[in-house]
């Protein structure tokens, strides 16, 4: 089944596009096919607790017909061709133990397939709004390079109308117009890194256009939140996570699958009903129909151990599902704890970029006034304006790394979907 995709001419929020993706998608789609391939199997397995009923017809060809002489009569006991039916109930007793086992263990499969759902889902929502997050700062990267070119081009004509005044040397002019070179280098490869950003997200969400995107914020406009601490983000965690879901499924299965495994010392009682049906000539003494009830008992009492060793195999996986839950347990703890240190560290990192950025901003507008008036160098200009530019795009890194860092934590704690 095709996807068809969107065409997109309006501004693209991130709740827009994560929508998007979910239904364009085919991750979800085969993860749904899954859940419901699941859902029949687990409907099927108790259905099989029922009893069964069977048909069947036999057409035998013989060569020639058996018959027996008793006082001068020649009584048939079989016709040359005998065509014989019969319809048979069966209603497993016993074995109903090791059935609804199977039920059981089909249900928890079923319930890791509605979590594995859940979970897709959710990690391709983080990835989206990751994916649009890097476009938003490769957007306001390539704008600052933008800028960066425009004011080297400005400052190179003004370098060039000084020069023929003699107001500046030869070597002053050359280093502005390397100046303008390095920096239309920069914005190309500012628009490049703009150009994958984009195409990833639009691959993402399913659109056939490169979407426009609403502007990553500004550094002095980002607003910090109190962040949990560790032991409430750990309880969190620990409760929310699928992961954690998953592989307490995973034990239940392990415990069954040991259940069953006894099941198999046990012997095999079925109710049966039976009628049977001659449709030729049944022969001497035979009868047209016949009508049975009753039991059958089956028990394998030797095996060579096999079943033995199949008990301890269930036993060991059961104790390493187990071990498995508790190593994922940590897993998650380091997971959360480092996203908290991380989360922690961008929003330092953040607003001491914020202050550098002001910082870059005055030296730079102190640097062109002293460039312009006469008393200041190319080379103080240029460091200024590189600074600045510098500042200006660790800034919008450290915008969407914080926004990210953030996204990291809340799937961390099994969040199902992000909010920024």
């Amino acid at each position: 089944m095709s996807c068809s995709r969107v065409v997109n001419s309006a501004e693209l929020t991130i709740e827009q596009a994560l929508n998007l993706a979910l239904r364009h998608s085919f991750e979800i789609k085969m993860a749904h096919s899954e859940l419901n391939a699941q859902s029949a199997k687990h409907i099927s397995s108790w259905l099989d607790l029922g009893p069964r009923l069977s048909a069947s017809y036999n057409h035998v060809f013989y060569d020639g017909k058996q018959s027996i002489n008793m006082g001068g009569q020649d009584l048939l006991v079989r016709d040359d061709v005998v065509k014989t039916g019969k319809i048979e109930l069966i209603q497993p007793l016993t074995a109903i133990f090791p059935l609804m086992q199977n039920a059981r263990l089909m249900g928890k499969q079923k319930d890791i397939k509605e979590s594995a759902v859940k979970l897709s889902k959710a990690q391709l929502a983080f990835k989206v709004a990751e994916l649009y997050l890097r476009a938003q700062q490769s957007e306001r990267v390539w704008e600052i390079a933008k800028v960066s070119v425009e004011a080297s081009v400005a400052q190179k004509k003004e370098g060039e109308a000084r020069f023929r005044v003699e107001r500046i040397h030869r070597g002053n002019l050359l280093k502005l117009e390397l100046f303008e070179s390095q920096s239309r280098l920069n914005e190309a490869q500012a628009k490049a890194a703009r150009d994958i950003a984009y195409f990833n997200l639009k691959e993402a969400v399913g659109l056939s256009e490169a979407p426009i995107l609403t502007p990553l914020v500004t550094a002095g406009e980002v607003i910090f939140e109190n962040l949990p601490t560790l032991e409430e983000a750990l309880n969190l965690a620990l409760s929310n996570r699928q992961e954690l879901k998953q592989a307490k499924l995973g034990q239940d299965i392990a415990s069954i699958t040991r259940l069953a495994s006894v099941s198999k010392f046990f012997p095999s009682i079925n109710f049966f009903a039976q009628v049977d049906r001659n449709f030729g000539n049944p022969g001497f003494g035979g009868a047209k129909n016949n009508k049975m009830l009753g039991f059958n008992f089956n028990f394998e009492f030797f095996n060579s151990g096999a079943h033995i060793f199949q008990l301890r195999e269930a036993s060991f996986n059961s104790t390493k599902a187990l071990y498995q839950g508790e190593v994922l347990k940590q897993a998650v703890r380091l997971e959360v704890m480092s996203a908290l240190t991380s989360l922690n560290t961008a929003q330092e990192g953040l607003l001491l970029a914020h202050k550098a950025m002001e910082q870059a901003n005055e030296s730079y507008r102190i640097e062109k006034l002293q460039f312009s008036s006469g008393n200041g160098s190319a080379t103080e200009l240029l460091l200024a304006q590189t600074a600045k530019a510098q500042a200006e795009g660790n800034a919008a890194k450290l915008i969407t790394d914080l926004k990210i860092q953030k996204l990291k934590l809340q799937q961390a704690l099994g969040e199902t979907q992000p909010a920024l």
